[in-house]
């Protein structure tokens, strides 16, 4: 595990994204101590802080399962990487909110998230769970900022939850990230439903699809054109593009590691 921090110091890095188990399955092994110390003193070597790390939690993980084995297993699960992450020295953990794989209602999937959550709180002090805006694909929860907001509003120690604004799935979900319009729009909605102070970090990623299919926005047109360098959230902070014949545009992934001190940018 430690050497992921090593990686990442390597590539320049000043934050990054790790799995602290396999992604897929529900068993693992347990974190010994020697492992989590290691794990410590390489961060602390390599001049990273615990808040520019962000694990992220399983795919199987399903707090919104109607399927109440799926719900205790998902529920145990993030009492144990929550877990991992307190012996790791780690203060934020990134998972996605669930799906209601069409069974229930919005609202009851929701309220077993929250309660998923609340519980894991309760056995694991001091990390906070970090909410990843999703797609608006099939059942899954959080492809509007309004359910993110309803998640917060069930969450009984409010100053550990937060959100992760991925870029890719907003573009998906219908934030036209392709114009500068659309960017400070998103960034606005965002403030007013969920709340600036929530956003603990953000995923810049790439999109494969359009925004909104058939709304006429190709995804060759999201970094191009991408001004996440003008919007509120990351004002003045240099980002690499795909594209290097942007006209002004630094395309060095060292200069661009330079510069992102302060900002969560994964």
């Amino acid at each position: 595990m430690w050497k992921a921090v090593l990686e990442a110091k390597r590539v320049g890095a000043r934050a990054f994204g790790m799995f602290l188990r396999s992604q897929r399955s529900w068993n693992s092994k347990s974190l010994d101590d020697e492992a989590a110390e290691k794990f410590q003193s390489t961060c602390q070597e390599c001049g990273f802080e615990s808040c520019y790390i962000l694990p992220h939690s399983p795919y199987l993980m399903n707090l919104g399962s109607p399927k109440e084995d799926v719900f205790l297993k998902s529920r145990a699960m993030l009492v144990e990487e929550l877990g991992r992450c307190k012996q790791l020295g780690l203060t934020l953990y990134n998972i996605h909110p669930g799906s209601r794989v069409g069974a229930i209602s919005v609202t009851e999937c929701i309220k077993r998230i929250a309660d998923g959550i609340n519980y894991a709180h309760s056995q694991v002090p001091d990390v906070t769970v970090v909410l990843e805006n999703m797609s608006c694909q099939g059942s899954t929860i959080g492809g509007h900022f309004e359910e993110l907001r309803e998640i917060i509003d069930h969450i009984t120690d409010k100053s550990r939850i937060g959100v992760c604004l991925d870029t890719c799935h907003a573009f998906a979900a219908g934030h036209n990230l392709a114009d500068e319009a659309g960017v400070k729009l998103m960034i606005d909605t965002f403030s007013k439903i969920v709340g600036i102070s929530y956003l603990k970090a953000v995923h810049l990623n790439d999109s494969k699809v359009v925004c909104l299919p058939g709304d006429g926005v190709p995804c060759e047109q999201f970094f191009l054109y991408l001004p996440i360098v003008n919007a509120v959230l990351v004002r003045d902070s240099p980002m690499y593009r795909r594209d290097s014949e942007i006209p002004g545009q630094n395309t060095d992934p060292a200069f661009w590691g330079q510069h992102t001190a302060g900002y969560t940018v994964f």
